[in-house]
This record gives structure tokens, C-alpha cells and sequence, in this order.
């Protein structure tokens, strides 16, 4: 009897460590990715979405289409707000411009008039749509528009400025919001009578920083906004001022961009170099033209690289004028964000991280740029889906007709 006893015993602890031996097997399976992590697994979101289109996260929600009205998913493709919208935009501040329907006025076949306002990111209307435009805000400030002449707004919808401006940089004949409570407004809006463009600050009384117009305005960064010289035949250059309107580096280029992480990649007699916030050239002008020209921006980082063409290969450059990565013949970059940029080969995108590496596979047929830690790829026609930065699917569905 009790050698029956001693066997059971022995069994017993026999079964116990299998248990306990096959646990730890599971555990390591998913440890070396497999089936994934415990946190990744749970961070998988709904994988049968079935839209007319998706767009881009920003400020942590993404715009969907279904049955020709939208709306927005988070970040694990659940529907928070309803798809019921005539037109959305993105997210910005924690407000999104949308469209109803406008009855007062008639629809035709090519257009059906909306009006316009602006919801929360919980659906709530917070700007009854009632403008037949509006701008995102940017600085707490917004432009909308009734008729052909706009106004701006606070985040309260409260009226800042009569409808007194007519148009500014950008699509919908709104105000372009450089940052810093600076805005692009028609010239003539402010009593300049020549020119095209000024720039006024919304936080003093919506005043022209300078008495000057210019042909084209950049946005604010590193203290530093490009403009072009007003020319009626539209050959000005470009220089720098800063948020007081100084001019601070002199108009001589043919194109300038904005600044990133303290330099600027600008155009001279048919080459690109870099220069510095001082104006110092850090990389000298002898690559081709600005046409392939992409500005990378690694703000969230921290850092910055600007990506330049030489004839052969892409090349990314820091913020001192070194070659920070460079990419093989036939490949091409485009922006960083978040840490990763997309790269394309042989007609397939992946994604390489700030050391130039391939983190992403070359499998997808488009791609964009990370946002909220997704990035919006497909491999067909009839399907999408958001990757995280490991190429770990987190949302996925179809696109239907």
C-alpha cells in the first residue's frame, strides 16, 4: 500500500513539471516573436474594418469613409465617431472641421453645397457648422469664411476679426497659420497695395509684421520663415526673415524650404546645398535640382536630417552637413517620422529606422508615413492595413466599393 502511495507521489510531481516545463516552453515560443509577446498580442486592434477609404492618424483618431459619409476610428479601428459627416479633415488642436449638408442653398450634379464647423475628438459639435470654410486651427486660432471673405475665430468659436480678408497661402482660399500667432493674408487685405502676400501677427492686434509683400511664404521654424520677393514676374528670391519681418538671410536663392533642425535646403543657379540658421553653407551647392527634393522632419525625436539626390543615390544628412545614411542605387527615400522612413525598391516599400537600417521588409505596394505609432500600408487594391514600427499588423480590412 504504501509503495502504491510513494508512485502516485512520484506521478504527481511528474505531471506537475511537465505542466510547468511546457509552461515555460509556451512563454519562450512567444518571447522570440512567433506568436508575439503577451503585450502584443493584446495591442492587436479589429482586423475586418470595411471602408471606402481611410486616411492618416493624427492626434490619435483617423478619418474613414463608409457609405459615402465619414467619420473616425483610434487606434485599435474601433468607430468612436460616427460616419455621418458630408467631408472631414484630420484632427488638429482636438478639433476637426466638418460638413452637413447645406438645404439652403441648391445641389447640381457636379457639387452639393455644405456648411461647416468643428467637433471634438469625443463627436461632440463644438462649432455649429454654419461657415462655408474653414482652416484647421493652429495657436488656438482658426479662419473661417462667409462668401469670399474670411474671418478668424477662437477655439470657442468666438469672432476674432471682421470677414475682412480675402485669401491667404494654401487650398480653400484660407489663412495659412505659420506658428507663433503669425498668419499669411492678401497684401491688399491690410492696405498694402501691391504684392501678394503679407504676414500679420495674430497676437497684436492682427497687425503686418513688416510694411512688405511678398510672392510666397514659407512657415515658421527655427525662428526663421523663407519668403520670396514680390515680382511681378514672378523671378524674386528667396531669403529668411524672422517673426519681427528682419530680413536675416539675404534674398539670393531661387528656392528655399523651412528649416529643419537648424538648416535649410535651398537653390542656387540650378543646385541644392544646405545652409545653416546663420546663413553658412554646410553643404555645398552641386546636387541637381530641387524636383526630387524631399525635407525630412525627425522633430518628435529630436533631431533632423534633410535627404538630398546626387544624380545616383539619396542621401540623408545631419544637421551639421555629414552624410548620415545613404542609400543604395535604385532605392528612394521619403520622410521621417517617428523615427522611420519610408524607402521603395523594385516597385515594394519598407521602412528603414535613423541608422539607415531595414527594419520593414520591401513588401508593400503603398505606404505612408508613421503616425501615432501606425503607418497605413497595402499590398493590393482591395485591402489596407496600420503596421507598428515592428511591421506587426494592428488594424486591417477592405476597401469596398
Amino acid at each position: 500500500m504504501k509503495k502504491k502511495v510513494l508512485s502516485l507521489g512520484i506521478v504527481a510531481i511528474l505531471i506537475a513539471m511537465l505542466v510547468l516545463l511546457t509552461g515555460c516552453g509556451e512563454n519562450t515560443t512567444q518571447n522570440n516573436g512567433e506568436q508575439g509577446t503577451a503585450e502584443e498580442v493584446t495591442e492587436v486592434g479589429k482586423l475586418d474594418l470595411e471602408v471606402q477609404g481611410v486616411w492618416d492618424f493624427s492626434e490619435g483618431l483617423a478619418k474613414i469613409k463608409m457609405n459615402d459619409k465619414y467619420g473616425f476610428i483610434n487606434t485599435k479601428g474601433e468607430i468612436v465617431i460616427e460616419a455621418k459627416y458630408e467631408s472631414a479633415s484630420n484632427f488638429s488642436e482636438g478639433l476637426a472641421v466638418v460638413g452637413i449638408p447645406d438645404t439652403e442653398k441648391e445641389s447640381t450634379q457636379y457639387s452639393k453645397p455644405q456648411k461647416y464647423g468643428y467637433i471634438d475628438k469625443d463627436g461632440n459639435v463644438v462649432i455649429e457648422p454654419q461657415y462655408e470654410g474653414c482652416s484647421d486651427f493652429k495657436d488656438g486660432k482658426a479662419t473661417v469664411k462667409k462668401g469670399i471673405k474670411d474671418a478668424f475665430i477662437d477655439k470657442t468659436g468666438k469672432q476674432l476679426t471682421d470677414f475682412i480678408y480675402t485669401h491667404g497661402l494654401g487650398s480653400s482660399s484660407n489663412q495659412q497659420m505659420l506658428g507663433g500667432g503669425l498668419a499669411v493674408v492678401s497684401a491688399s487685405d491690410v492696405g498694402i497695395k501691391t504684392g501678394w502676400y503679407t504676414i500679420i501677427d495674430t497676437n497684436n492686434d492682427y497687425k503686418p509684421i513688416v510694411n512688405e509683400s511678398f510672392g510666397d511664404v514659407g512657415t515658421l521654424s527655427s525662428g526663421l520663415i523663407a519668403v520670396k520677393q514680390a515680382d511681378s514676374t514672378n523671378k524674386g528670391k528667396y531669403g529668411y526673415i524672422d517673426t519681427k519681418g528682419n530680413l536675416v538671410i539675404d534674398y539670393q536663392y531661387d528656392t528655399a524650404y523651412t528649416f529643419i533642425n537648424e538648416m535649410a535646403m535651398v537653390e542656387k543657379d540650378g543646385k541644392v546645398g544646405l545652409i545653416n540658421s546663420k546663413g553658412e553653407v554646410i553643404v555645398d551647392f552641386k546636387y541637381p535640382d530641387s524636383n526630387n527634393m524631399v525635407t525630412v522632419d525627425f522633430s518628435k525625436d529630436n533631431n533632423g536630417m534633410i535627404l538630398l539626390y546626387d544624380g545616383e543615390q539619396e542621401i540623408y544628412f545631419d544637421k551639421d552637413g555629414n552624410e548620415k545614411i545613404k542609400l543604395e542605387k535604385g532605392i528612394s527615400g521619403r520622410n521621417f517620422a517617428e523615427g522611420y522612413a519610408k524607402v521603395e525598391k523594385d516597385d515594394k516599400n519598407g521602412y528603414i529606422d535613423a541608422n539607415g537600417k531595414l527594419v520593414i521588409d520591401y513588401q508593400y505596394k503603398t505606404a505612408l508615413d508613421f503616425s501615432d505609432g501606425l503607418a497605413y500600408v497595402t499590398k493590393d487594391s482591395n485591402s489596407f492595413e496600420f503596421i507598428n514600427n515592428k511591421g506587426k499588423t494592428i488594424i486591417a480590412g477592405k476597401i469596398v466599393k
